[in-house]
């Protein structure tokens, strides 16, 4: 594999890690919703809704898994050109410079 295949190939895992970044956000937004619907707790849900919230969080937790192994694989860091050339994604209130969720 040449240079430009590698670069392309490495290109291709960050935004495959982004989609993830992404889709654990979107569910932690889901659940902040859901728990705040609640007065800010799980104690008060209803059996159904305290599935959901379970449901959504082993979700989340299987994608801070995934999100972790492809950063070891990676081996992100601020100073990788890949990483730098990735389009930031599209999230209010978050800096851009860095697509790691705040865990």
């Amino acid at each position: 594999m040449d240079q430009s295949d590698n670069s392309r190939d490495e290109l291709s895992r960050v935004q495959e890690y982004r989609k993830l970044v992404l889709l654990y956000e979107a569910l932690d937004e889901e659940i902040d919703k859901l728990i705040m619907a609640h007065g800010g707790t799980t104690e008060k849900m209803t059996d159904e809704d305290l599935a959901r919230y379970r449901q959504l969080a082993r979700q989340r937790d299987e994608l801070l898994n995934d999100m972790r192994s492809m950063e070891q694989e990676l081996l992100l860091s601020d100073d990788n050109d890949v990483w730098k050339r990735a389009e930031p994604p599209s999230s209010k209130g978050n800096n851009t410079s860095d697509y790691r969720p705040n865990i």
